[in-house]
């Protein structure tokens, strides 16, 4: 995979693991104190997600960090 598509292939993971939980963009982003546009921006790939943001968000699904990366992801 190429950073783009690593990059829309871990937003998409994201907002799956949100609706699974049934939580609405704007309330999760409120959850994990971070701006609706912003995180908005990360499920759609748009934005490189930091480590500490990646950790933010899969606290509050309940989920390990690595759950969020394609099966197959190697750096």
């Amino acid at each position: 995979m190429d950073r783009q598509n690593d990059l829309t292939y871990i937003g998409l993971n994201i907002r799956r693991l949100r609706k699974k939980e049934g939580y609405t963009q704007e309330y999760f982003s409120k959850l994990i104190e971070m701006n609706r546009a912003y995180y908005g921006a990360i499920e759609r790939g748009k934005y490189n997600i930091t480590i500490l943001n990646l950790l933010k968000i899969a606290k509050a699904l309940n989920i390990l960090p690595q759950d969020i990366f394609p099966t197959n992801f190697q750096v």
